[in-house]
């Protein structure tokens, strides 16, 4: 069953998304990925998905909406000799019609804030100690918390994709089909930084030692990073908790929406008429990612900044009143003090 293109939305897939159904295929349905497509029946489908199902609902739901679409798109890629269809029926749709699809719940998790310091110091700690993979992991990790950004748009970004200079970067193949310009974080420009020291000849922002430059899965590191927060999360959970923080901080729907590449609604006809530019998406991207750090306690909130430079202000006009001999008098009690 060689990987068509996995949608009929349109033949020019991301590479990414082609790796991650290849290796979806390879891994779930091993017994079937060197066979011709034709050969799979619905009795193999129903097969297949209750064997996946024992070990997981969604990943059982997950494999078969894949192969449903490769199907779909071979439907109307490949006819006959006389253009009649080879793929007329799609055997998926026998789930549908015997309702064995699993429907499962969609995920409401994320990490919290009591959570967040325990998360980034398991995160650094993996790491410091880990190997190249892991670092990228650790990398596209922090980079998905920051900016909320999708599992494959981290996955598929490119360094012609980002200007280091400018403090942008764009998403070329976005979901929702059009072109997305972003600001950069003082924090994920760190993070970018260190990647491009480490950039390869393949141009994957999150490179790696492998055929395809890029992660393929990065399941290993992540447990890894579980394992040492002991905190269970999905990088989809990094998505929620960069919206959740958004929201507490009030930052308007529209901005929301734009930096989480969410499409718009074709009857809100007000989002229309709003074209937010990286500059305009600038400030509200830097205040989440402040947010965020402040709450894992790596960054000092405003008010702690407003209170030292209050505090500051108060000693200095108690100082400016004292005597030059209170003065030496305070500085060698302070010394005393501290001996």
């Amino acid at each position: 069953m060689p990987i068509v293109t996995p949608t009929g939305q349109d033949s020019c897939r991301q590479p990414v998304t082609l790796i991650v159904a290849e290796h979806t295929v390879n891994k779930y349905l091993k017994d079937y990925a060197k066979k011709p497509l034709i050969n799979i029946t619905e009795e193999i489908v129903k097969k297949e998905h209750a064997r996946i199902s024992a070990f997981s609902h969604a990943q059982a739901d997950a494999v078969m909406r894949l192969l449903r679409a490769i199907f779909n798109y071979a439907k109307y890629e490949y006819r006959g000799v006389d253009n009649s269809f080879i793929f007329a029926l799609n055997p998926v749709e026998i789930l549908s019609h015997h309702r064995l699809w699993n429907n499962v719940g969609r995920r409401n998790t994320r990490i919290t804030i009591g959570q967040l310091p325990d998360w980034f110091k398991g995160l650094e700690a993996v790491r410091q100690t880990g190997d190249s993979f892991t670092v990228a992991v650790c990398d596209l990790a922090e980079m998905a918390i920051l900016t909320g950004l999708r599992r494959s748009e981290l996955l598929s970004l490119r360094w012609e994709q980002v200007n280091l200079t400018e403090k942008t970067y764009y998403l070329s193949k976005t979901k929702n089909g059009e072109p997305l310009e972003l600001p950069i974080g003082d924090r994920v420009l760190e993070i970018l930084q260190s990647r491009y020291k480490v950039k390869d000849v393949i141009g994957f922002v999150f490179n790696t030692d492998n055929a395809y430059g890029v992660i393929k899965e990065p399941k290993k590191a992540l447990t890894k990073i579980r394992t040492e927060t002991g905190i269970e999360f999905s990088l989809h959970d990094l998505r929620r908790t960069f919206t959740t923080t958004a929201e507490s901080i009030n930052v308007g729907q529209y901005m929301i929406k734009r930096l989480l590449n969410h499409k718009t609604r074709r009857d809100d006809v007000t989002a229309g008429y709003i074209v937010l530019t990286p500059e305009e998406l600038r400030v509200p991207a830097q205040q989440i990612e402040n947010r965020i750090l402040e709450h894992a306690g790596i960054l000092l909130s405003e008010d702690t900044h407003k209170n030292e430079g209050s505090t500051d202000k108060t000693l200095l006009e108690l100082l400016a009143k004292l005597s030059e001999k209170q003065k030496q008098d305070l500085i060698e009690s302070i010394k005393e003090e501290n001996k």
